[in-house]
Parts: C-alpha cells; structure tokens; sequence
C-alpha cells in the first residue's frame, strides 16, 4: 500500500510539474492537490524549484486548506487530519464530543431543575431558594460547556484555515526529501537524502 501511494504521489507530481511548465495553472493545482491528498506534508525544496512551479504549489495548499476548513465546519478536527495532523485533529474531536455530550447532557439536567422550580408552590417556599440555586448553578455548566464547545469549533476551524509556512532554501547537501526540480526544459523527479540522490521519473520535453 506504501509503494502505491509513493507512485500515486510521484505521478501526482510529475504531472503537477508539466503543467505549471507548459502554463496550465488549473491543471497544475489539480495535481499538486492530488498529491497534497495522498500526503499532506508534502512540500518543495526551494533549492530545486523554479520560483513559478513553487507559487503554483503554494497556491494548491491554499485550497486544500480551504477544504479543509469547510470540512472543519461540519465536524471538527476533521480539517486537522486532512493537513496530516493526525494528532491534533483527534484531539479536537475527542474535545468538541466530550464537550457537546457534556453541555447535553447539562442542559437536560438544567431544565429539570428549571421544571422543579417552577413546580413549587406557595407552600413549598422554603425550597425556592435551594432549588433556584441547583438550577442556577446547572445553567452556568451549560454555558459553560457550550462556550467551550463553541471555542474548540472556532480553532477547529480557524487552524484548519492556516497555511504553514513553506519550507525554507536549504543546503544542498544537508537537504532530505522529495527532489523535484525544473528548469523549463526538463523535469526530474526524485528522492534525495543528504547528498544522495535517487532520480526515479525523469522526463525532457
């Protein structure tokens, strides 16, 4: 299954890297999104890429925040898994569900006792006061809860928005990963650990 997504990946961005070449911006962030998809850390060493290709790329990672934004909107952290961010995003569903249950199960227990007060009677005078106080003391819980809900949404949202920033220019022969590079004549695309370089598609157009 790796194997087929490292090939999924390096055709994603071989393609990617023809279009932006040939000027086809829509196709080029089509593919670079496919490739964001099946790896969302992916990103382009500034020393092996042309400066055009690197703003067409830039421009793919915006719109996939973009979706996953959208898709935070809906169900929170979501978003965060989408970018890679395993971690956090089940963090923020664990906390969004704990938070929306607990608030729930709060606000049900607040209108009980908002029923119970507005049950007593006359003759029942001198249990308006703890009863006011159990409901008032649950209504706070809810609020509560339901600002922290509302605050876990929000960042979900807000975080699932950002774009990180990109990798900077690194040595050439410290520099490790996805070896991608044009010069408007040809294309390679490779890996490249160290000084070690592993050219796997290669094309000259």
């Amino acid at each position: 299954m790796k194997r087929i997504l490292c090939i999924l990946l390096t055709i994603s961005t071989y393609l990617a890297f023809n279009y932006a070449a040939i000027g086809d911006k829509a196709e080029a962030i089509k593919h670079f999104k496919k490739a964001l998809r099946v790896n969302p850390k992916l990103d382009l060493n500034m020393y092996v890429t042309t400066p055009r290709i690197r703003g067409t790329f830039d421009e793919a990672r915006k719109e996939r925040a973009r979706e996953s934004a959208c898709c935070s909107c809906f169900f929170p952290g979501i978003g965060q898994i989408m970018k890679g961010d395993d971690g956090k995003g089940k963090a923020i569903i664990a906390a969004s569900a704990f938070t929306l249950v607990g608030t729930a199960l709060a606000w049900l227990v607040m209108e009980n006792k908002h029923s119970y007060y507005l049950s007593l009677g006359p003759d029942d005078i001198g249990s308006m006061d703890q009863a006011y106080s159990d409901y008032d003391r649950w209504h706070k819980i809810t609020t509560l809860g339901a600002v922290t809900f509302l605050g876990v949404y929000v960042y979900s949202f807000v975080d699932a928005r950002l774009v990180g920033k990109s990798a900077q220019r690194q040595d050439a022969d410290n520099s490790s990963g996805l070896y991608l590079n044009s010069d408007g004549e040809s294309f390679c695309v490779g890996y490249k650990t160290g000084s070690r370089q592993s050219v796997y598609v290669s094309n000259c157009v």
